[in-house]
């Protein structure tokens, strides 16, 4: 799902960008690639502050794997 998501979000439709980021993110919680796609289709809809969630998920789940 998250190819298609970010496929969507290049192709300019964040809304189902952001359905296919969810469905990843539902089957995977520990990838932060869903997050990064989500932060930006929230960047796109002017939602700073989910945007800034997302991207602080991306961190916080890159600094999960960096330190194991």
């Amino acid at each position: 799902y998250e190819g298609r998501a970010v496929a969507w979000l290049r192709a300019g439709s964040p809304p189902a960008a952001e359905r296919d980021a969810g469905r990843a993110l539902a089957l995977d919680p520990a990838d932060a690639d869903p997050h990064a796609t989500l932060g930006q289709a929230a960047e796109y809809r002017r939602d700073y502050a989910a945007a800034v969630a997302h991207y602080a998920a991306v961190l916080a789940l890159s600094l999960i794997h960096i330190s194991e």
